[in-house]
């Protein structure tokens, strides 16, 4: 096999393997008992009658792009549930999600998808393994690009000690990132000493002055163009 469809066949298998492991971890999370599969089943189909009325009447969908919406087969098993589960530093780290986004304008950043959660694990095991290689600091400044759910961010943040963690996107999915924010800290999962912030993807406040080799810079896309984000560039960069 060449080079190219030796990298295909893995890139293949490592999305096998994450989907497969974080199906089952939402299966045995879901099905405890009888009473938290119905509760399941009626929050899933009230998130899916809330996105049937808003596809309909805010972008006048008929009966044809309806079926389409729900047989989007390059979908992932676990980004049809309510919320996405992961460990993380022997910590639950639990992320809503809003089933089908897309059609409502959303695009695709109110689910948790594979590289998402292959870069929060090795964000895991490079902290676990030694925090110091990973920021110097002792009250870092991370900033995440792109953030879509939140999830590698505030992964981040459960690693920290102390510091600030800023996840930004779009200023239409911003709602997403501060709900799991605010699930987080109540779930109590992130240091009391850490402030987890959410902001807009091209606001110039993003990044504060001090931005020093100290800070560490999160992003799962290849680049941004924004002129406001080229003050990132000093920024030891973490991406997948």
């Amino acid at each position: 096999m060449t080079d190219a469809e030796n990298r295909k066949k893995f890139m293949q298998l490592l999305r096998m393997g994450v989907q497969h492991k974080v199906h089952n971890q939402q299966k045995n999370h879901g099905v405890s008992s009888e009473i938290v599969g119905r509760d399941r089943a009626l929050v899933d189909e009230k998130m899916r009658s809330e996105a049937r009325s808003a596809s309909q009447s805010k972008r006048g969908l008929g009966v044809a792009d309806l079926v389409g919406w729900q047989t989007l087969a390059w979908r992932n098993a676990f980004s049809m549930e309510p919320y996405f589960y992961e460990t993380v530093k022997g910590k639950q780290l639990r992320i809503k999600q809003v089933l089908q986004g897309e059609v409502n304008g959303f695009g695709t950043g109110l689910t948790v998808w594979p590289a998402a959660c292959v870069l929060l694990k090795l964000l895991e095991y490079q902290a676990l393994s030694n925090l110091k290689a990973l920021i110097e600091s002792d009250d870092p400044f991370v900033l995440e690009l792109g953030s879509g759910t939140g999830v590698v961010g505030i992964a981040a943040a459960m690693l920290l000690r102390a510091g600030r963690v800023v996840l930004t996107d779009m200023d239409n999915i911003r709602f997403i990132m501060q709900d799991n924010a605010d699930l987080a800290q109540q779930d109590g999962v992130i240091d009391k000493k850490v402030v987890v912030d959410v902001n807009v993807l091209h606001s110039s406040e993003i990044v504060p002055d001090r931005t020093t080799s100290r800070s560490l810079n999160i992003t799962q896309q290849a680049s941004y163009p924004d002129p406001h984000l080229l003050r990132t560039s000093p920024l030891s960069e973490f991406s997948a």
